[in-house]
This record gives structure tokens, sequence and C-alpha cells, in this order.
């Protein structure tokens, strides 16, 4: 994950879960005030290729991304590739980095409410954590309200006690309470968690008194839901918590937030001095500004609510997108290398899938995708599986639509649904449903049914209802075989137009019987003569190729024919050597011939 440039804040990747452009946005601000360093206040243009954290002070008529900007803080967020812009509050103060003082060290500028002023004067530049002792100043020029100057001999203790805009204090001073997490007023200058880790707490309550005796009754009426609070310790400013707070009720002498902890640099002790600063996220100028957050409680989200974001721009119609950046992944859930997240997902992949039994069942493939269901991985390359429980897509280019423990290992095949469906490696292979089917073999097909299998075979179409003892024992096939010739040599018709093997060819498994039904067709390209021919009969091979043989010969019926036909012939014979059923053709010299053939057959084995 990323951090911010400056205070090494860790950003959240984007989920919908935990809506980090919201919480990015807020400690993108966060990390601005905490440096309180810009580079320039005299750029009206936009730097061409500012670095990650670069800030500065917007100039007079702004040009380009900078527009309408002016007196603004603009910081460059290079993780979201955007400039966020920081609306400054009466009372804030920055170091510009490129004015140095007469100690070599940058000059700090205040903003009156209006425009960024000077703070002349000061030999020591003045912190912004506590109380600050400042020796011998002839002048001090603070920017804003509230401020308390007391002689304590020989110096100048100078308190910070409210101020800001619109009753919005920039730091408030209150004091750690940690020795009761009731929901009652913590006391005077006091804050409390409702919850003794303070981490798990899901309410604060701060006293309507600042530990100066500053009444934020006023301020608690501007705050608004889904702004931020920062608390850091005056002596440390490395222990810190970041609150999102969702609520805000008035209590008699006191305030109760709804609170979400963010992020946070460890636990306050009781007595901890503190720092507050609130903001109300779309006041820092990186806010949402076209879009609205919502909580919907109503029937039938009484039990399990709805979080809601919802486009608000003026137009009547509005896209929305959810862009990762470079070649990241679109998901639900942030990777763990569990369970609960799993492992990372593949170069812009898509996974929406929010259950799993192990960290592997993601779509890690590269451009793979998973639309929802529990257990499902696609590791392929471009693979997607829609949905279902525990499928696999193995494959490049293939496809899951649902069902359940489904495995795709076909490049560019199809599994539909249903139960323990697979399809081989061979490539291109459907299974459109049913259960426990075998499409095995290039562009084999089973649509549905139980229990078949395509044994391996180029082209090869099954069906089954069911099995004896084993995948394939009592089921159908169709068949459709091709071949060219161009002379009187016999050739053997198979599924591919290649020399005749066990996967081009109706090949039988060991102690299986074939009912067999074909046609065949011939066409001279030339000439245009044609003929076709049927055929029936049984085959049968024992244990093992040699054994194959026909139950009783086979001779073939012309349909019918041309008379430039006359001399074509086919056989229908026995192959031993592949355990097949030969369909074998013969042309005439010097003539181009297409064969194909249909043949049908029913199969029992065992």
């Amino acid at each position: 994950m990323s951090t911010t440039p400056k205070t090494q804040i860790t950003e959240l990747s984007p989920t919908a879960a935990n809506q980090a452009p919201v919480v990015n946005s807020g400690w993108a601000i966060v990390d601005q005030l905490l440096d309180r360093t810009v580079k320039d206040k005299d750029l009206a243009t936009p730097p061409g290729i500012p670095a990650d954290g670069d800030a500065y002070i917007v100039a007079a008529s702004p040009t380009g991304l900078w527009t309408g900007k002016t007196g603004q803080i603009a910081y460059w967020r290079a993780s979201a590739g955007v400039w966020q812009f920081i609306v400054p509050k009466t009372g804030w103060t920055v170091r510009v980095s490129d004015e140095l003082d007469s100690n070599g060290l940058p000059k700090e500028y205040g903003f009156d409410g209006a425009n960024w002023e000077l703070v002349a004067g000061v030999t020591t530049p003045v912190q912004d954590e506590g109380s600050t002792v400042v020796a011998s100043p002839t002048a001090i020029n603070f920017v804003g309200a509230g401020v308390t100057v007391t002689d304590v001999g020989g110096v100048a203790t100078v308190t910070i006690s409210g101020g800001g805009a619109g009753g919005v204090a920039p730091a408030l001073q209150y004091t750690c309470e940690t020795g009761s997490t009731a929901d009652s007023d913590p006391g005077a200058g006091l804050m409390k968690w409702n919850h003794a880790t303070q981490a798990s707490a899901t309410q604060l309550f701060i006293d309507d008194l600042t530990a100066d005796a500053v009444s934020m009754t006023a301020l608690w009426g501007q705050l608004a839901p889904n702004g931020f609070l920062l608390i850091q310790k005056v002596t440390d400013a490395n222990t810190w918590q970041l609150w999102k707070f969702t609520s805000i009720t008035a209590a008699t002498g006191y305030v109760k937030l709804g609170v979400t902890l963010i992020a946070d640099g460890g636990a306050l002790t009781d007595g901890d001095a503190l720092l507050l600063e609130f903001d109300n996220g779309a006041s820092g100028g990186g806010g949402l500004t076209n879009l609205t957050e919502a909580k919907i409680t109503a029937t039938p989200n009484a039990t399990v609510p709805v979080v809601s974001l919802s486009v608000t721009i003026t137009e009547t119609s509005g896209d929305m997108a959810y862009v990762a950046k470079g070649n990241g992944a679109t998901l639900a859930q942030v990777p763990n290398n569990a369970a609960t997240g799993g492992n990372k997902r593949g170069i812009k992949a898509t996974d929406w899938q929010k259950e799993r039994s192990a960290a592997t069942q993601v779509a890690s493939g590269d451009y793979s995708a998973i639309g929802g269901g529990s257990g499902n991985e696609t590791s392929g390359t471009y693979s997607v599986i829609a949905g279902g429980l525990g499928n696999w897509g193995i494959s490049n280019y293939g496809f899951i639509g649902s069902g359940d423990g489904n495995t795709n290992s076909s490049a560019y095949g199809v599994i539909g649904g249903g139960y323990l469906n697979t399809t081989g490696t061979d490539g291109y292979s459907v299974v459109s449903g049913g259960a426990n089917n075998l499409a095995s073999g290039q562009f084999a097909t089973i649509n549905g049914g139980y229990y078949a299998t395509t044994r391996g075979v180029y082209g090869a179409a099954a069906r089954a209802s069911g099995r004896f003892s084993v995948q394939g024992d009592a089921q159908r096939e169709r068949f459709t075989l091709r071949r060219a010739t161009a002379d009187a040599t016999a050739a053997v018709l198979s599924a591919n137009n290649g020399a005749p093997i066990a996967t081009n060819q109706i090949t039988l498994p060991d102690s299986s019987a074939y009912g067999f039904a074909g046609r065949v067709v011939a066409r001279a390209s030339a000439t245009g003569d044609c003929a076709s021919w049927e055929f029936k009969g049984t085959i049968k091979r024992g244990a093992n190729a040699a054994a194959t043989a026909l139950v009783a010969a086979v001779t073939p019926t012309l349909v019918a024919g041309d008379s430039g036909a006359s001399a074509w012939a086919i056989a229908v014979t026995a192959d031993t050597t592949n355990g097949a059923l030969a369909i074998t053709v013969t042309g005439v010299a010097a003539t181009n011939i297409k064969w194909v053939a249909d043949i049908e057959t029913v199969e029992v084995v065992g």
C-alpha cells in the first residue's frame, strides 16, 4: 500500500468497503497540515512535473488546473494523479521553502481570512504544538482570534485558543481522560473514549470547554457527518489518532461523536495534553463533490443497513466508474494472502467475489474476472467465472457461467454451469450443463446430461443420462468425419481431415460395443458430380485395439449418385491399429472429391 509523502501515513487501497477515496483525501489534508510547508506562494500556473506531496499557495489569477483556486493550498497527490485543493482557515500558518529569513529558515505566512500575510518579527519559528516560548521578540504578529499573551518574567508565553473561520478551530486544546468509558460529561477541558481500547471505540465524548476554558458549543453545531478529527499528543507529534465522525449529538455539557478509527500512531494516556483538529471533509477542497453518501436503515434494511454512494451531478443522467490506476485490479476485498481477503489479483483483473475458503480462490489471472459467488478461482489469462461455488478456470480465454465444482481446462472452452463438469486441455471444448460430464478433445461438445464423455476425440458430441459404474459406459455420440481425395488411392475419413489416429476417429474403449448408423456424401469440385450412401452395423473391442472387430460385415447402400460418380466407393471396417471404426473412401484418378460423413453411435462399456 502507498503512504502520504510527508508524514508517511498509510493510504488504503480503493474498495467499496473502506471508502478509500474519501479517506485518502482526508489523509492528504492531514499530511499537509502536519508538515505546514509549501514550495512557493507566487505561482499562478501549475508546475509541469510535480513530485508527490508538493504543495503551493496558489497566487492571484491562476490558470490551468489551478483556475479559481486563488489563495488555496494546491497539494499534488501522485497516488490519485490529481491536484487536491485545501481551503485555508483563519489562523493557519505555513512555511514557504523558497523564501528564507536572515537565519536561513523558511519564512512563515499566516492566513487572515482573505490573504496570506508574512508573520514578521520572530527570530525562531513559532510551533503550533502546545505553548511556545520565544526569547525577546521585538514583535509577534498572529493571524486569527483567541490569542492570549501572558508575561511570566522576561519571556512571553503565547497560547492560541480557538479562532478559525466560522467557529471551526484549527487546533483545540484538551486533556486525555481514560478513567471512564461511560456516556457522560468527561469534565472541563477533558475528552474520553467509550472503550478501554481506544482503537475499538465507537464514540468520543468531548467537554464543551477546552483545556483553556474556551466554549466550543458553537463549533459542535457547525460539524457535519463524515468529517475528520485528528487528535495529536502535544509532547509527541508521532502519537496521534485520525477518526472519521459519522454523527454529532449534543448532550448536557459535552458532545458525543459517533466515530470510526481511520488510522493511528498509538494510544493516548491519562493526562496527556492534546490538540484536536476538526475538518468537515468537503471544506478541505479534496472531498467528493459529485457523490453523496447515505446510510439507509428503513425496512427491509433495519438489521443489515445499506450504505449508498450516489451520483449528485446536475445533469439528468450520469455514469459512474471505479477506475484503478495503471495495471491495478478492481476488487471487492483487500488482498491479505489469507482466506478473508485472498491473494493478490492479476493485472487489470476484476474480482467481486466476497467469500472463499482458501487464499488462492481469487481472480489471479491477468485480465481475468470473477463476478461473484464463493470459492471460485480464475488463474487463466482473460478467463471469466460469472458466479457459482468452487469453480476453477485454469485455461486462458475460458468461461464458466455458474454451478458447483466445475473445472475449465480448455483454452477458449466454456462450461455453462451444472455440477462437477470438466473440459480437457485440448481447447475449444464445451459443456453446457448437467453433471459429471467430461468434454475432452478439441471442439468436443456435451449438451447437458449426466456422466457423458467424448473420450478425447476431436469434434465429438456426447450425451448420457447416467452410468452403470463409470463415466461414458451408457451413452450416445455423434461424429462428423471428412477427407479430400485427388486420385484412386483409398483414404480413411477423420474428424480433422488428417491421417487416422486414435483422437480423430470413432475410437472404442476396451471392453465395449457400439451400434452405429451413418451417412456419407461426396462431391467432385470440377464437375459437380455427387453421391451419397447409408450404412449401419455393430462393432466391438476386447482387451486392446487389436481385438477390435465388426460383429458382421457392413455393406454401404448407395442412396443416389450421378453417373460420373459410379466408380466411387466406400467401405466400413474395423481399425485394429487404433481400435476404431474406419470409414474408407476411394475416388478416381485426376478428380478432386470432398467426402463428409455423419455417424451416430450408441455405446455400452463393461
